[in-house]
């Protein structure tokens, strides 16, 4: 039979990409990226994920889906059951199995007399039964790392969030979308309704290690879904109508962030957080301000609000391979989900937006010098 593994290691090869790149486009886990490729079946939690990940990673490299799981399902197909011969012999070996069996039950139940009261000590076997429970759960739908500070995307309804922390992979499952998200993780069960925001202690150490916030979410279309913003920056963060209000560590906001979520034109260019400093880029220069084009074509999937023109402010969702145009007198801001889906095309000037999975605002405009009385056409950030 043709091999599954060697078929999509071959193909990937041939466009170039590297495991990491197929990683970062799908939102498929590394190590699973190279099971599928060594056939390491076992190593998924179960078959609805192995199912769903071979389906993601064909198509993303171009490949037919249905052709790969139609060979993954003649693979399963192909295994052999057990000779008759050896169900005969295992039927006369079943004393000495029951005897084990008894043996085995009577150890567990003498050594769980001493153990007992130890188990509540201990977090690791905590963390193993809690993992288990969340795969019983609802194992499907598809995983995504989290690797940055913030990721922000719509799920669908048994999506999985992987979250490093110091070296160690937590799940995160979102179990059920209805009324209110309900939200299994290793720590517990946590359920958050429309525009909540909650903690969540990853580690058991008492210590919140993740900021979730649900932005929408969607029960009536055929599959369940939400918008949720996992963030690492875990201080109190308010909802406002441009962005969010976060307050410091004696609980007074700080005065950045505030002004990023007044209604007014947000304060422009500076950051609490270093790591999400950057700079004014200016696109061009001219006498006077001419028309903006912001021609985009989208990587991945993205939620976009925009802003043209201090208009009313709009909102789209966008998937992989569509593309989308702007234009404006004046000034645009944006809003995206996901900049490292985001290639922007600026009145004929290619511009970086971000990193995948970023969470961006910016505000396109012209400004204009007063020492020469020209105007430039800058891509500001807005914090």
């Amino acid at each position: 039979m043709e091999s599954i593994g060697e078929k999509l290691r071959t193909k990937r090869e041939e466009l170039g990409l590297s495991v990491d790149q197929i990683a970062r486009d799908t939102n498929i886990a590394k190590r699973y990226i190279i099971s599928l490729e060594e056939e390491d079946f076992d190593a998924f939690p179960g078959e609805p994920y192995l199912v769903g990940f071979l389906r993601t990673y064909s198509e993303s490299i171009g490949l037919v889906p249905e052709e790969i799981i139609s060979l993954y399902k003649n693979f399963k197909i192909q295994e052999q059951p057990l000779p008759i011969t050896e169900l005969l012999e295992t039927k006369k070996k079943r004393p000495v199995l029951v005897i084990s069996i008894i043996v085995i039950i009577a150890g567990l139940v003498i050594g769980g007399f001493f153990l007992i009261p130890r188990i509540a000590e201990l977090s690791e076997n905590r963390k193993i039964a809690r993992e288990r429970k969340i795969e019983a759960i609802a194992p499907t739908g598809v995983s995504y790392n989290m690797t940055d500070e913030i990721l922000e995307r719509r799920f669908f309804e048994g999506d999985e969030i992987i979250i490093a922390l110091e070296g160690e992979e937590y799940p995160v499952l979102l179990a059920s979308v209805g009324e209110n998200l309900t939200i299994a993780a290793p720590s517990g069960d946590m359920s958050l309704s429309l525009g909540e925001e909650k903690l969540l202690d990853l580690e058991g150490d008492g210590r919140a290690d993740i900021k979730i916030f649900v932005r929408d979410i969607d029960r009536n279309s055929e599959r369940r879904s939400v918008i949720i913003r996992f963030d690492r920056f875990t201080q109190k963060t308010v909802a406002s109508s441009l962005g969010t209000i976060t307050s410091d560590k004696e609980g007074a906001p700080g005065s950045a962030e505030i002004a990023a979520a007044e209604p007014s034109l947000p304060s422009l260019g500076s950051a609490t957080l270093a790591s999400r400093g950057q700079k004014t880029v200016t696109i061009l220069e001219s006498p006077i301000p001419k028309p903006i084009t912001l021609d985009i074509i989208f990587r991945g999937y993205c939620l976009l609000r925009y802003v043209i023109d201090n208009q009313a402010r709009e909102e789209r969702y966008f998937h992989k391979g569509e593309t989308f145009r702007l234009e404006a007198n004046r000034q645009v801001m944006l809003w995206i989900s996901n900049a490292g889906s985001f290639k922007a095309r600026i009145s004929g000037r290619d511009v970086d937006m971000g990193r995948p999975g970023e969470v961006a605002t910016k505000l396109l405009t012209w400004e204009k010098d007063e020492e020469t009385g020209a105007y430039k056409l800058q891509l500001i950030p807005v914090y």
